[in-house]
């Protein structure tokens, strides 16, 4: 039987032939499952359909999702949108959360940890803090300096000083104290002194 040819999008055959066995509802859900976890930022549209579908292949071949009960039943984002559009991200487009379970699925065991979080969504950075101030560090800098020119000063305490300085950055002043505590010890550090710093 000859029937009027329809344009399929690109790749089409080779999604009918991966997701065979799945049901029109299953299919629908992992759409969406390729949209969440293929998106990323591009100005490329295309790209970003093209690595979707592939992200589609691949989960629907692996089928590791299929009988959980939020790829067999239905929601309201399958109820409302067609295979296609959900793969092409339709959805997202007209505002639903693409990142969070769709509206009406039900829950999986283990949701908490299948949540993807939005790329922008990266925690914000703690602002370092040195393990002693600029002003404590010039004290304890002198100091040791002091035990050092004495031949009092242990590993421990030039170790501390040390870790101020890399703490601010103070590179010249660390070089400054090793060289003259090797030069009064007679020795260079151990590996396990160095350990110490860490």
């Amino acid at each position: 039987g000859g029937g009027a040819a329809t344009t399929a999008p690109a790749g089409a055959p080779c999604l009918d032939e991966a997701h065979a066995g799945l049901s029109e509802v299953q299919r629908k859900n992992y759409a969406i499952e390729a949209v969440r976890l293929g998106t990323f930022y591009t100005e490329d549209e295309e790209e970003l359909r093209s690595y979707i579908r592939e992200t589609y292949l691949e989960l629907v071949r692996e089928r590791e999702r299929a009988e959980k009960p939020r790829f067999v039943q239905p929601n309201d984002l399958t109820n409302k949108y067609s295979f296609e559009e959900l793969l092409a991200g339709k959805h997202g487009a007209e505002g639903a959360d693409i990142y969070r379970k769709p509206p009406g699925a039900p829950a999986d065991s283990d949701d908490d940890e299948d949540e993807v979080p939005p790329p922008e969504a990266a925690p914000a950075k703690v602002a370092y803090q040195p393990s002693v101030t600029l002003e404590q560090l010039t004290g304890s800098f002198e100091d040791t300096l002091q035990s050092v020119q004495d031949d009092t000063a242990t590993v421990e305490m030039v170790a501390r000083v040390l870790k101020g300085c890399a703490d601010h950055c103070e590179r010249a002043a660390a070089l400054d104290l090793y060289s003259k505590y090797e030069t009064a010890s007679g020795s260079a550090w151990s590996v396990e002194d160095v350990k110490l710093l860490f």
